[in-house]
């Protein structure tokens, strides 16, 4: 539903009509769902290592 929130209007409606999974815009659309997944791994693991670095 966030997503919904911050959606142009024109992609809204590019994806309203039905265009293909396959197409350009809902491949980018996965591929920034994904970096943004992969980016808050990387944070979680660099917040771990950095608290356990202070145990030590």
């Amino acid at each position: 539903m966030d997503e919904l929130d911050r959606m142009s209007f024109r992609r809204f409606m590019v994806l309203l009509k039905n265009l293909s999974p396959m197409g350009a815009l809902a491949r980018a659309m996965e591929e920034e769902r994904r970096s943004q997944a992969d980016r808050q791994v990387d944070d979680r693991a660099a917040a771990n290592d950095f608290f356990a670095s202070l145990v030590r």
